[in-house]
């Protein structure tokens, strides 16, 4: 397991608080417990399919994490999202938990990190992140993915978790955007410079291929509106627009 020790306790603790309502490893976390090259990561991210209210599960959770000895300072809820700030007791150092709720396409499943989504429901969540944010981070989870799925592949699985509407022009509008990031955004997940040059390559490509496919199909990327901002809120990691920050979205 390549986790901070921070982390690795926190983990280990929501699992067994959260376990009442099925939370699960959700984000980077989860595409690494996967197999996925491993980046560094801010915060952790848990999923869960509970009916139950979200005030209800983060504050039940909070409760569970502060009789462990945790600090805990809640953050912002809405209907499907939580975050809790909380402290780790050895260092003291805090960590943002947030917590989401999700349709799990398929079931989670047993790794190395403890319960997690499935692959495709973890890439299904960042896809819809980059889609609704269009992040560094996103990109960048994005590209480790395509890995194990086509371009295609990719689209349509985000299309399974989007809240919104998942429009081709909207997503090749993010791809295209992340050209005006400063490098730094990209360095800051630890790519070095031929990584980040191979990166944006292969958002171009990822963009083409769209392009391609609109054009045989009759469409053009200017004749539908794209809908979201380019700051917009992450439909996994929602809250922290281009900061790329893992904390409400994946």
């Amino acid at each position: 397991m390549n986790l901070p020790e921070p982390h690795r306790r926190l983990l280990a603790d929501v699992v067994t608080a959260g376990s009442p309502y099925g939370l699960v490893l959700a984000g980077g976390y989860a595409l690494q417990a996967h197999g996925l090259p491993p980046r560094p990561h801010a915060n952790l991210d848990f999923a869960t399919e509970s009916s139950e209210a979200m005030d209800r599960i983060a504050g039940a959770v909070g409760a569970a994490l502060e009789a462990r000895g945790r600090q805990v300072r809640p953050g912002p809820v809405s209907v499907l999202t939580a975050q809790l700030t909380v402290t780790d007791p050895p260092t003291g150092e805090p960590c943002v938990l947030a917590l989401h709720k999700e349709a799990f396409w398929q079931p989670p499943e047993l790794t190395e990190y403890g319960p997690a989504l499935s692959l495709e429901d973890a890439v299904g969540t960042k896809i819809r992140a980059l889609y609704d944010r269009g992040a560094a981070v996103d990109l960048i989870d994005a590209q480790a993915a395509a890995t194990r799925f086509s371009l295609p592949g990719l689209e349509e699985l985000g299309r399974r978790h989007a809240h919104d509407p998942f429009d081709l022009p909207t997503l090749q509008s993010r791809l295209t955007g992340t050209d005006f990031y400063a490098d730094r955004e990209f360095l800051r997940y630890g790519l070095d410079e031929p990584r980040l040059a191979a990166l944006r390559v292969w958002a171009q490509h990822w963009s083409d291929d769209i392009a391609e496919r609109l054009l045989e199909d009759g469409a053009s990327p200017d004749d539908e509106e794209t809908g979201a901002d380019a700051d917009g809120t992450d439909g996994y990691d929602g809250k922290d627009g281009k900061d790329g920050t893992d904390s409400t979205g994946w």
